[in-house]
């Protein structure tokens, strides 16, 4: 018996939650501005997770400010997206948009989970599904000198 979960053939990224992760640094082609996005990727959880277990996070990493833009899992295996132009002060103040899915994810099976910005609304997809939106989304992002991190 194998204890490996693989997605795409012998292509996917397993992480631990707390020391594992990809990194890529500061890079102007990573910061949204005012522009429309997405954000997407596959999820499969082993467990229970602790709070905040990102996704993909640009910038908020070191706890210096909020992330311009993240996903993460709850420890109730919701997905949350955060949309922030906020530069300074660490949390656990306030990010600028802050959505919490509706969907409960189960442990042992793969989502798909994106974030979509289009000027100012936000939408949570979670299975190709909205789970969860917002409008308001400010004009700018904040573009501190932050890296790119999944898992």
């Amino acid at each position: 018996m194998t204890t490996q979960v693989k997605k795409f053939g012998n292509e996917s990224g397993s992480f631990n939650g707390t020391t594992s992760y990809l990194t890529a640094p500061d890079n102007a082609a990573l910061n949204m501005g005012a522009a429309d996005f997405t954000v997407e990727g596959w999820v499969y959880i082993n467990g229970t997770p602790a709070a905040g277990q990102n996704i993909i996070n640009k910038d908020g990493k070191s706890a210096i400010s909020w992330a311009q833009y993240a996903l993460s899992v709850s420890p109730a295996r919701k997905i949350v997206a955060i949309i922030s132009t906020t530069t300074t002060g660490a949390p656990p103040g306030s990010p600028t948009v802050l959505i919490t899915g509706a969907t409960t994810l189960n442990i042992g099976q793969w989502y798909f989970v994106a974030l979509t910005r289009v000027g100012v609304n936000a939408t949570l997809w979670v299975g190709g599904v909205s789970d969860g939106t917002s409008s308001l989304v400010p004009a700018t992002l904040n573009t501190r000198n932050g890296g790119l991190y999944v898992g």
